[in-house]
């Protein structure tokens, strides 16, 4: 059995290397659907395609402008619909994080629930490795997430608006931690330099994510599921998102996580768990015991397809 995971940029680049494998391929695996213009023709030479959505790509697109009170362009939300449309409807199946997602999927695209198919996503193993924890020095309190991404954008300018003041005030010892790729410049414009730590493009956020006392997740926009609450819960830290970003995960408010929405609830939560350690180590370890029971990737990967070969393309384990 061969399985080809493609991008549009691969095919381009080595189109014979591809079609010789194609020929071989029992079934095909699309990511994301700026590459579904390949589905019509790879499933013209008979080949199963799998189209995996990591989330759902118009309602990313209409919420992220709407978060920063812009309308989006109707020739990008064109181009975007169309696009998901073509993925989504000549694919043989469609991979998505949740069954929030899969029921958004279906109701703009109108899809029968057996052509979508819930892969959450998950972690390694080796984020249940002993890992050497950077020292911060004081108790700190982390956001890690990658500033290419505009819900993290949008999350860090949240967090140095309307927490960080609040928390320092309440809090004299407490610093605040930013990891993530290309961090933007006016991140390290603030005011209170001293006190916030800034690490950009990091080899392992492993050491940064153990090392915190808290971790804060205020995403509002976006689909899929956020691997890093994933993450971080798998290292034992106690996690603070907001409804947005637990999305479609399988936690509870108050045994595994902490939902806040607004930037009241969020120092709140913060100051609580920094002070309680009893509790904030209690809800780390639940929500370790969650990841490693639920969001493997070596189960979800084994599950998702034997679940797709055994049960839908009409294979047989003989």
């Amino acid at each position: 059995m061969t399985i080809i995971t493609a991008s549009l940029l691969e095919v381009i680049l080595s189109l014979k290397f591809f079609l010789k494998t194609l020929r071989k391929a029992t079934l095909v695996q699309i990511e994301f659907p700026n590459f579904s213009p390949l589905i019509p023709i790879i499933r013209l030479l008979g080949k199963p395609v799998i189209l995996d959505e990591h989330g759902v790509e118009i309602e990313f697109l209409r919420e992220s402008h709407a978060a920063l009170g812009e309308k989006v362009p109707f020739i990008k939300h064109f181009q975007t619909f169309l696009l998901e449309l073509v993925g989504v409807k000549f694919a043989s199946y469609v991979f998505v994080c949740s069954e929030v997602d899969k029921e958004r999927i279906r109701s703009i695209y109108k899809l029968p629930k057996s052509k979508i198919i819930v892969v959450p996503n998950g972690v390694s193993e080796v984020f249940f490795e002993d890992v050497e924890t950077y020292d911060y020095e004081k108790p700190a309190v982390l956001f890690v997430g990658s500033f290419d991404h505009s819900p993290n954008v949008f999350a860090a300018k949240f967090l140095l608006d309307h927490v960080i003041p609040k928390l320092f005030k309440e809090n004299e010892e407490v610093i605040f931690v930013f990891v993530g790729k290309n961090p933007p410049s006016w991140l390290s414009k603030n005011t209170f330099r001293k006190r916030i730590k800034i690490f950009g493009n990091v080899k392992d956020v492993r050491p940064y994510i153990a090392g915190a006392d808290v971790v804060t997740v205020p995403i509002f926009h976006g689909s899929g599921t956020r691997i890093k609450i994933l993450q971080c819960m798998a290292l034992g830290k106690p996690v603070i998102s907001t409804s947005k970003g637990a999305e479609g995960l399988r936690v509870k408010d108050g045994e595994n996580i902490i939902i806040s929405n607004t930037p009241k609830d969020f120092v709140k939560a913060t100051l609580w768990l920094l002070s309680d350690k009893i509790f904030a180590r209690k809800l780390g370890l639940n929500a370790k015991a969650l990841v490693k029971k639920k969001y493997l990737w070596k189960n979800i990967v084994f599950d998702a397809y034997k679940n797709l070969f055994f049960n839908k393309i009409g294979f047989s384990e003989n």
